[in-house]
């Protein structure tokens, strides 16, 4: 396999995909890359960490910076952006073994960012991948592989986890070439903004092993996009591709992949189980509409197992309709329009500073202010924790909202008591009158 300069065409954050879906990488062959701004926040938080571990800081010494992420597109360092990246570093700092008379001074061997190999799994030539983090323990016995992860989303589970297995995978080699014999792996997301580190630690026997069950999928996709001339548009086109969540989520081809289009149908489309009072009308051009009262649970549970993916598929089409308009193409039925004009904001900020200052406006008339948040107060504080104990009884935090998760979920069930129980029972039989004097 030929590399594709930096990125790997099997990359460990599409292994999800790739080793499920054997046609993933066929079908997205051609196709670019969609950024979205969810995706430019994650890289600048990466960025911002790197920072902290490069010029030994913290992150509150870059808030109000702007982090590039491509020609015309930067994103700000806000308090938000502050706290967790702060989160994460800290943990790093933790699980590294910071020498508390010397910031930023390690116990355990640290790599920050940096490419470890991994074509030794998928047979790419000179394929790297990127892991945010990795050490080696200070006695050789343990590896830890670190992942950081920004978004709000689902949370993402470390154990199984073929991402930071391929990183571990890729780490282990290198730590080899020093001469280390790790015995244990400890595999770590991070996902700041939703929950703290979630850990999977196993022995370095079963990393290899599931690698080896990774490479046979890495071969087998391989296969498919050599030969994928041969079977896409084709009938036998289901033969190489295989929907599911997790897989489709980052794929670049769903919005145009015909299996896929095929589970979002079954699954819109499948009708309720019938009761004795109510069976299909076999005679009708589109499946009976149920009240949704007397939708069993279990047809519930089996459709909501689909609704991510049922979902992502829908934000694929509307994305693909629009980068065809975009690129001047028709799509029957649909045009673009001009949408509602974006706030207005000066062309040049300092100019317009400097012909306010000359009209004389009062400082109060001029500039705005915010108090900081209670991140950068605390490392403010740092120093003298009697004052920062006076102003954290200032702070509040609100409680999470409730949201549904699947049952393996790591988070703890939340058990809310039915709206019946909570009155009272009417049918039973009312206390004698004479009974209450």
């Amino acid at each position: 396999m030929a590399a594709d300069e930096y990125h790997a065409k099997w990359s460990p954050s599409g292994a999800a995909g790739w080793s499920t879906c054997v046609g993933k990488i066929a079908m997205e062959d051609g196709l670019d890359d969609q950024p979205s701004s969810y995706a430019d926040e994650g890289t600048a938080a990466h960025t911002v960490a790197t920072w902290c571990f490069e010029q030994t800081t913290d992150a509150a010494a870059f808030a109000g910076r702007y982090v590039p992420i491509r020609p015309g597109v930067t994103v700000e360092v806000d308090d938000e952006m502050v706290e967790y990246v702060q989160a994460y570093v800290d943990a790093i700092r933790q699980y590294a073994g910071e020498k508390p008379e010397s910031p930023f001074d390690f116990e355990h061997e640290l790599n920050v960012e940096q490419d470890v190999p991994i074509d030794h799994i998928t047979g790419e030539d000179g394929a790297t991948g990127r892991a945010d983090a990795w050490i080696l323990t200070a006695d050789g016995e343990e590896l830890q592989v670190h992942d950081l992860k920004y978004g709000r989303g689902e949370p993402v589970s470390a154990e199984g986890n073929l991402q930071l297995l391929m990183y571990a995978s890729g780490a282990l080699r290198v730590a080899e070439l020093l001469g280390a014999e790790p015995k244990h792996v400890r595999m770590v997301i991070h996902q700041v903004r939703t929950s703290g580190p979630d850990e999977w630690v196993i022995p370095i026997h079963e990393l290899q092993e599931r690698i080896s069950y990774l490479r046979v999928g890495a071969a087998r996709s391989y296969d498919a996009y050599e030969c994928r001339a041969t079977w896409i548009g084709t009938p036998g086109e289901a033969d190489y591709l295989n929907p599911s969540e997790k897989g489709c989520r980052w794929c670049k081809a769903k919005a145009t992949c015909s299996a896929l289009r095929d589970v979002v149908v079954q699954t819109v489309f499948q009708s309720l189980p019938a009761t004795p009072e109510e069976f299909d009308d076999l005679t009708a051009d589109t499946p009976a509409v149920v009240p949704q009262q007397s939708a069993p649970s279990a047809w519930l549970a089996s459709s909501m197992e689909k609704v991510g993916l049922v979902e992502d598929w829908c934000k694929a089409v509307r994305a693909e309709t629009e980068r065809r308009l975009l690129a001047g193409e028709k799509v029957p039925g649909y045009k673009l329009v001009q949408g509602r004009k974006p706030a207005r904001k000066w062309a040049d900020a300092e100019q317009a500073e400097q012909a306010m200052k000359s009209m004389r406006l009062k400082a109060d008339e001029m500039y705005t202010k915010k108090v900081i948040s209670p991140t950068v107060a605390e490392k403010v504080l740092a120093p003298t924790p009697r004052r920062w104990k006076k102003l954290e009884a200032l702070i509040v935090q609100g409680e999470p909202p409730l949201s549904v998760a699947p049952q393996n979920d790591q988070r703890q069930a939340v058990e809310v008591k039915p709206v019946i129980e909570e009155f009272d029972d009417l049918t039973t039989e009312a206390p004698n009158v004479d009974d209450l004097i």
